[in-house]
């Protein structure tokens, strides 16, 4: 997040402090500055250059991608790393999710409908628990900018 946001990550308790001018901008206005940033994302000009506006492909197309670019092993679970490249291309307004499964590249681009919805890029904000610790996983970029907005709206 910090190469697109000024963030600052405070050491003792891990918030995230965010600057004034950046705090005034609404959830749409934030989207914008990272569609600017991940436009350029090697995963979406290969999805652009694969996928036609308004085509569709599934969640296992998007890790054939993954695992073609690198961006996970092949004896790692490309899940993970899935949920989080699409929270932010879906809050970018790059691609959109329909029926829980299936990835759209928006007829617009950068107009994807969940654009500037956290919560519509949070893929059904279920927590997901780390069963051999018994503790829950450290929250994605969009949980802790989500978490951050709220906290300075207080």
């Amino acid at each position: 997040m910090q190469k697109f946001l000024p963030l600052e990550t405070q050491q003792n308790s891990g918030l995230v402090k965010i600057p004034n001018n950046i705090n005034k901008l609404n959830d749409y206005q934030i989207a914008e500055i990272i569609a600017d940033y991940l436009e350029s994302h090697v995963l979406i000009q290969e999805i652009y250059r694969e996928y036609q506006p308004d085509q569709c492909f599934h969640y296992d197309d998007f890790d054939k991608i993954l695992l073609k670019n690198r961006y996970v092993s092949s004896s790692r679970d490309p899940k993970d790393y899935r949920s989080r490249f699409l929270s932010w291309f879906c809050f970018a307004g790059l691609l959109e999710i329909r029926q829980d499964e299936w990835i759209y590249r928006p007829i617009n681009s950068r107009k994807g409908k969940h654009k500037g919805n956290v919560s519509d890029c949070e893929f059904r904000n279920k927590r997901r628990k780390d069963k051999s610790k018994g503790k829950y996983r450290q929250l994605n970029a969009l949980d802790l900018l989500e978490q951050s907005l709220n906290r300075s709206q207080l």
